[in-house]
């Protein structure tokens, strides 16, 4: 799966998230021009893992990660 952010910062080939059954989450910066950062560090090697509620800048755009198998199921709004 591919997801677009459209912003002038955020590099076409940017970052890589990879979410495989029974490993932790991780998160790989592609050689991007203004970088990928996790808790206020910049990833400049491999995979970094990624944590329930991890911040995530790619460029200028932060991103929360959540982590759907800590949460509960989604609550039923009546109409």
């Amino acid at each position: 799966m591919n997801v677009r952010i459209d912003a002038p910062s955020v590099s076409r080939r940017h970052a890589r998230i990879r979410i495989a059954a029974g490993e932790q989450a991780s998160i790989e910066d592609l050689g991007s021009k203004n970088g990928t950062w996790v808790a206020g560090r910049r990833l400049d090697g491999g995979p970094t893992s990624l944590t329930d509620g991890a911040t995530v800048r790619v460029g200028k755009i932060e991103l929360l990660f959540l982590d759907s198998k800590e949460k509960g199921s989604t609550q039923t709004v009546g109409a």
